[in-house]
């Protein structure tokens, strides 16, 4: 929290003794819960909070006078001397480990056992990239983030479960390292001799991260600032680090930076809640982040201190509560149970929110984006306990690791998701009745893409399990037992399906009920051509599979929608509703009915204020750490931009309108900013423009509001219609499919070149005999018919791409085109493929790339990537494969599914057949 009143008072002491440089912890004993309430409102930092037993706060000499001035009873429990004192106390653990010696300690434990041990570097501290761009003020925090691997045949990726620990995401909780580190050496020490350790280690792969923030643990451990808490990101961009004083600006809160439902933490820089610009903004983050996408992770502690609890999700607002609810406070009470704690007994378990709610956590992004039970242990009862007491704590937490570590093997369903005829792995949907359609949304949960492997955690009862993949029957099994003797297993093979459900519907106008001719239905992602109403409103869709869909509707002047719906035999009519889009001027003096309004207050029509004409768009009437919201979604027929002019009077460098396409952050403004105008590039696609006021706590300035006025949507002077093409029948190649050029504006538009012919396969437009330039007039529409050449047939059923390019003084547009390699060549046209390798795109490349080559006979194929010694990275092709042109992606991992380097690779193509004879070999670059 910030008192600007004080400013002053600091400056004029600063010579002599910066009073307010120092921070204490104060206690409020028995609080109800509006005071954690008004607290985390008015943003205090919050060290710790029991509820009906003590509030504390980490304060500064002026809060704590403000404090008392209000009349607050409190009591002072940890100083700086205190931490420093302990921090430092002389025990045989030598107080707590530096960067230093975890990482020695780390190599230690990897050498001591090579079989069951691997050390990963998995990104890097924010202050490494800053070293690494030249900025020599943090050569001494130049850090890595690591990870222990601890499993049987650790070099592999098995089919196996993981399990990750995590600690000291916040740099004034060291406790939560050495509780983690204590852990790590037990299971190690224990191996070969307990025999449930050892068969975990054997069944599971085991992920400790014991420093995800290793500058800030260094500023803590270097005495710099014993309070510090984030990382040390340079948000004011002065190539300094600033950590100690009043209010320093530096540093983003980890825990506040993932980006499940990211963007309700503080925006203030020298806050330690500060979110960040963006999800996922800092490496330490983006770390974690990819070591959770790249296993099967199925649960996981994240360690800090203190408090003596254990949270689990969700905890982004009041009330939350997740599908797995249940078997989540199970788990989370079987931990805690198991620490014997100061003030209840035992830890307390509870979920996140009940706490107080707070935005981009670990927990909740692990949870909502993959199902994996993540907790949080807040440990002991300060932020850094005296070094003598450290045994006792890890000791006292050693036995809720082991029981997380164990879950899997019991109150469980497990098992794999397969094709009925090939036996390949599928990744299915594994949903379960009665939990996956209750509670706050998260994403489904998904079987492993790489084994078809699946793990749920349940309570004990009997349940009926539905497993849902696109292109297959699904497959519903009743009466799932599930008990807590073992785990349940159950593998499924899914039978292909047919396509044969047809979809019909009518799209109306939401505000008439009159029905929409022209508009696009579109199933994005399954390469099914798009549709469009009749005069009726009506469409229909062919050829689908039963399956859950996003619907993607939009028209010229509505916004448009995304509705899920479930196809399936009986469920086959999905009716939709669009809104006309405001015209951006709020010249009717109120909001179409396109706009959305979100936040803690909506924006209201303003005529006091404009950039032109008689109205305007202003935020709501917001206080403290609220924020008022309005956005609408539209689809985007080509790449543009969107303008719109902007007015602001807040608090400047505190309060802002902040200004979001698809969630991300585009720019901000604050202080006192008179009508500007902002442009934006927009590319093709379906988009949500989202403007949003946000007030901190403390101080308000000018008329704390922003004005939005004269909004210019992307909708071009010319369009290229329609954005995509697909060509998945003979019929469609052979008869052709149109597009049209159509000037929309009131000005002449000069075409100055149109693709005729394919590059990626052989299409071409037909009777295309255009002299260019081409003076395109005032509502003229040009209407051309594409064709295919159909190649061979190639079983492969691939979908190859290309893109017709339309060039003019206005821009340039293009148009997708897709075709079905699988499609049988016809005798009156071209069908003869060369054998050839094109080589990967794009290229240098991060991190995926993708290879392209076509082969004239079925022959055996292979495709590997060796790197600058000659030695074999990865093999992508070893198989017989038939005549046509194919395509396969690397994601720059090895063998072993690790990330490669930066650097020089090589692919080689050799193709090895009665007849054939051909090898390529073509130089890739990597760059990181």
């Amino acid at each position: 929290m910030k008192y600007k009143i004080f400013i002053l008072l600091i400056t004029l002491t600063v010579i002599s003794n910066i009073i307010f440089a120092d921070s204490f912890v104060i206690r409020f004993d028995n609080p109800k819960k509006y005071l954690v309430t008004n607290f985390v409102l008015e943003g205090y930092d919050i060290a710790s909070y029991k509820p009906g037993i003590y509030l504390d706060l980490v304060v500064d000499q002026q809060e704590y006078e403000n404090l008392i001035s209000q009349g607050y009873s409190m009591r002072i429990t940890q100083t700086e001397q205190q931490l420093s004192s302990n921090l430092n106390a002389g025990t045989d653990l030598a107080g707590y480990r530096d960067y230093d010696e975890m990482l020695a300690d780390l190599q230690l434990y990897e050498a001591l056992n090579p079989d069951i041990c691997k050390l990963y570097d998995i990104g890097d501290s924010r202050a490494k990239t800053y070293s690494d761009a030249g900025n020599a003020n943090y050569d001494d925090y130049y850090h890595d983030i690591w990870a222990l691997k601890v499993s049987d045949n650790v070099e592999t990726e098995e089919d196996e479960p993981s399990i990750y620990y995590l600690a000291e995401h916040h740099a004034r909780e060291p406790i939560s390292l050495e509780v983690v580190m204590y852990f790590l050496d037990h299971i190690l020490a224990q191996y070969g001799t307990d025999p449930t350790i050892t068969d975990n280690i054997n069944n599971s792969q085991i992920w400790i991260v014991p420093l995800v923030n290793p500058d800030g643990h260094k500023i803590v451990t270097s005495e710099i600032d014993l309070w510090w808490r984030k990382n040390i990101c340079d948000n004011n961009e002065n190539g300094m680090i600033d950590v100690n004083g009043y209010n320093p600006a530096d540093g983003v809160d980890p825990n506040r930076n993932y980006s499940w439902n990211w963007g309700g933490a503080s925006t203030n820089w020298s806050s330690e809640t500060y979110q960040g610009t963006t999800s996922f903004s800092e490496p330490e983050t983006q770390a974690i982040r990819d070591l959770l996408s790249e296993h099967h992770f199925i649960a996981g502690l994240t360690y800090h201190s203190y408090g003596e609890l254990i949270l689990y999700p969700f905890g982004y607002a009041d009330g939350v509560v997740a599908p797995d609810e249940a078997a989540l406070s199970d788990l989370a009470v079987a931990m805690a149970t198991s620490i014997p704690g100061m003030y209840s007994g035992n830890y307390t378990p509870q979920p996140g929110w009940a706490l107080y709610p707070c935005t981009g956590t670990t927990d909740d992004y692990s949870y909502g984006t993959y199902g994996i039970f993540g907790y949080t242990v807040e440990l002991a009862t300060e932020f850094i306990p005296n070094a003598n007491q450290v045994a006792g704590i890890c000791e006292d937490n050693l036995q809720a690791p082991l029981i997380m570590l164990d879950r899997i093997n019991h109150s469980s369903l497990q098992g794999h998701v397969t094709d009925a005829d090939t036996d390949d792995p599928v990744q299915a949907e594994i949903f379960i009745d009665g939990i996956d359609d209750t509670g706050e949304f998260r994403n489904p949960y998904l079987s492993n893409q790489e084994f078809g492997s699946y793990y749920r955690l349940l309570t004990d009862g009997d349940y009926t399990v539905q497993f849902i993949a696109y292109g297959y029957e699904p497959s519903i099994y009743q009466n799932v037992n599930i008990n807590s003797t073992n785990s349940t297993i159950l593998d499924v093979a899914l039978n292909p399906a047919t396509a044969d459900i047809t979809v019909t519907g009518v799209v109306t106008d939401v505000d008439t009920g009159w029905p929409i001719e022209g508009a696009v239905v579109e199933i994005p992602g399954y390469n099914i051509p798009s549709v469009t109403t009749n005069v009726a409103g009506e469409y229909e869709i062919n050829n689908l599979y039963a399956y859950p869909y996003d619907f993607l509707v939009y028209a010229d002047g509505y916004a448009s929608t995304m509705e899920n719906v479930f196809v399936s035999s009986t469920n086959n009519v999905a009716d939709f509703s669009l809104a006309i889009l405001d015209d951006g001027t709020f010249e009717s003096g109120e909001f179409a009915s396109s706009w959305n309004f979100d936040g803690n207050q909506p924006w209201f029509i303003d005529s006091t204020n404009m950039n032109s004409g008689s109205y305007s768009a202003c935020s709501g009437n917001v206080y403290d750490d609220q924020t008022s919201k309005m956005y609408f979604s539209m689809y985007v027929p080509n790449d543009d931009v969107i303008s719109f002019y902007y007015k602001v009077s807040s608090e400047e460098d505190y309060d802002y309108l902040r200004f979001y396409i698809d969630g991300e952050l585009q720019d901000m403004w604050s202080g006192n900013v008179d009508w500007q105008e902002a442009v934006f590039n927009v590319e093709t696609g379906n988009h949500t423009f989202l403007w949003e006021y946000y007030k901190d706590g403390g101080v308000s300035n000018g008329y704390d509001c922003a004005w939005i006025d004269d909004i210019v949507l992307p909708i071009s002077a010319w369009s290229l219609t329609p954005s995509s093409l697909a060509f998945l029948t003979i019929e469609d190649c052979i008869d052709g499919l149109q597009f049209s050029v159509i000037n929309n504006s009131d000005s002449e538009i000069v075409l100055d070149d149109i693709t005729s012919s394919g590059t990626e396969f052989p299409w071409f437009i037909d009777s295309f005999n255009m002299t260019f330039p081409y003076n395109l007039s005032v509502g003229e529409q040009l209407d051309f018919l594409v064709k295919v050449a159909l190649p061979v047939e190639n079983l492969s059923r691939e979908i190859l791409t290309d893109q017709l390019y339309v060039q003019s003084d206005n821009g340039q547009k293009h148009i997708d085109l897709s075709f079905d390699d699988e499609l049988v060549g016809n005798d009156d046209l071209p069908n003869s493929i060369s054998t050839e390798f094109m080589g990967n795109y794009p290229n240098p490349f991060n991190p995926t790339t993708t290879f392209k080559f076509s082969i004239s006979t079925s022959a055996k194929t292979s495709l590997n990537i060796y790197n600058m010694k000659g030695q074999l990275v990865k093999k992508l092709i070893n198989k017989e494969l038939p005549a046509g042109i194919h395509t396969i992606k690397w994601n720059g991992k090895d063998m072993n599914s690790r990330n490669v380097s930066s650097g020089i690779y090589f692919s080689t193509l050799d193709i090895d057949d009665e007849g054939l004879d051909y090898t390529s070999t073509k130089k890739i670059i990597l760059l990181k």
